[in-house]
């Protein structure tokens, strides 16, 4: 049919079904498209065989695959309205994945309209078979079309979905999961299935900057704790200053360097940031767990510069679970950072990018009153390394962070901001395509420091800069960032 079958519309329209009634698939395929609808083949047929079965009256007012992006979670056929909502699942055959999605469907909807009558079938193509989910029961009962349609004759209203995954760092909203208000998308899924179901000691979880490690790392401490195991979450920075009190109390977290000193055994060991793990911290984890060690961290944001974790992966020949998806914004500020930086970005999607979200200016002092609101984070600052401000020659620094709110990346880490200033000064400079540094006095480990940087911005990012050949390069960048992400979606 020659059309990219991605999503490239919101989810902003209801669809009356009865015009496909009686059409062919291509039709049918070309149809939804121009409406927003991602279906595949598969899909088509599920739908062309199941929509004769609804009522006539009933096709019309349907949500027709809701995607939500942030956790990448889709809900085939979704009709709401007059206090019920009814769900259908489209299948080509049985398996065990069905009822499974079915009951993560049913938490999601039971968060986002609670007093509603929530309704949820899977239509299997392969034995024109309707199942309903019992939630009381936890299972798939075989049903019929009479009930399902009385289910839907009752929304005589319908409205759009609307389910605002908000997703911010369990740092920043301890209550969100404390309360157990979160969602985990499908990519924390299944590295949590991976992780349980797994017998080895060691395990690796690699994500990228806003796939949701931390939380994904809270989860499982959660899940081991309930099932009558012991387990601990070991941080290489200092908590006190990062994570909350609420946090604190429920969860049993401690420094590295003070789990070396304490010699306590565990069940579970489970360690965040992992990245940032020296080689006596790593052996007093190994002889500290009885039964499984799991590691979470990227290795692009090793702001000490430290790298035994990459070499006991690699000596150890540990298991890697890789955890691609970004939940707490869209790819920009990760792709524009590889960009920046030269990092491979294989096998990641570069679509849901939106470069107006960057901008790269040149340093004007009667300009920062502008960016209060913003949060300053200094590369190549760090507690390790003396600061620059009160060396450098400029005030640039020091004006910046008299008025807007600085950080450095060590504290940054593991949490997001709104809007994110970073400044580059003329300290640095381009050489062979890279940004390099030509300061000694803040000198830090700056590839990994520049990308957490970048990343913690979830909505908007400036960089300054006193160079224009910085200045130069980084729209450069920002160019073709958008040019990758146009290819792709004309692909």
């Amino acid at each position: 049919m020659g059309l990219n079958m991605k999503k490239t519309f919101d989810n902003d329209k209801l669809i009356d079904l009865n015009y496909i009634v009686g059409k062919n698939n291509d039709s049918v395929k070309k149809f939804l498209y121009y409406n927003g609808v991602s279906f595949n083949d598969d899909d088509i047929c599920v739908l062309s065989d199941l929509i004769v079965k609804i009522n006539e009256n009933n096709r019309y007012g349907l949500n027709v695959s809701y995607t939500v992006n942030r956790i990448n979670k889709e809900f085939d056929l979704v009709k709401i309205g007059n206090n019920s909502l009814v769900n259908i699942e489209l299948k080509k055959c049985h398996t065990s994945e069905n009822i499974k999605q079915l009951k993560q469907n049913c938490n999601i909807f039971s968060e986002y309209y609670t007093g509603y009558d929530i309704n949820l079938f899977c239509y299997e193509l392969e034995d024109s078979k309707l199942y309903y989910y019992e939630k009381s029961s936890d299972e798939l009962i075989e049903s019929n079309y009479i009930f399902m349609n009385e289910k839907l004759s009752l929304i005589t209203e319908p409205q759009l979905l609307n389910i605002n995954v908000n997703v911010v760092s369990v740092y920043l909203k301890p209550k969100l999961f404390l309360e157990g208000k979160y969602i985990l998308s499908n990519s924390q899924e299944k590295a949590k299935e991976q992780i349980i179901a797994s017998s080895d000691k060691f395990l690796m979880v690699l994500g990228r900057a806003g796939t949701g490690k931390t939380l994904l790392a809270l989860d499982l401490y959660k899940y081991y704790t309930e099932n009558g195991l012991s387990a601990i979450v070991i941080t290489p920075f200092m908590s006190e200053k990062i994570i909350p009190v609420e946090l604190r109390k429920v969860i049993n977290f401690k420094k590295a360097k003070d789990f070396n000193r304490e010699n306590e055994t565990y069940d579970i060991v489970i360690v965040d940031e992992a990245q940032r793990l020296g080689t006596s911290d790593i052996n007093s984890i190994n002889k500290n767990s009885n039964t499984k060690v799991i590691f979470l961290g990227d290795t692009n944001q090793c702001i000490d510069g430290e790298t035994s974790l990459e070499r006991f992966l690699e000596e150890n020949m540990i298991r890697i679970i890789n955890m691609n998806q970004i939940i707490r914004t869209d790819n920009t500020f990760d792709m524009f950072a590889r960009k920046v930086l030269n990092i491979p970005a294989r096998g990641f999607k570069k679509n849901f990018i939106d470069v107006n979200r960057i901008e790269i200016i040149m340093y004007d002092k009667t300009k920062i009153d502008d960016y209060i609101d913003y949060q300053f984070i200094e590369p190549s600052k760090s507690p390790n390394y003396e600061n620059c401000i009160k060396k450098c020659r400029h005030k640039e620094c020091e004006n910046i962070g008299s008025k807007v709110s600085p950080t450095i990346p060590h504290f940054a880490i593991s949490k997001e901001y709104p809007k994110v200033l970073m400044f580059l000064c003329d300290g640095y400079k381009i050489d062979n395509g890279k940004i390099i540094q030509t300061k000694k006095v803040c000198y830090g480990y700056l590839r990994d420091h520049i990308y957490s940087i970048i990343t913690r911005a979830t909505e908007k990012l400036v960089i300054m800069t006193t160079d224009i050949e910085v200045y130069n390069f980084l729209n450069d960048k920002k160019k073709a960032l958008l040019q990758s992400s146009l290819s792709e979606e004309l692909e």
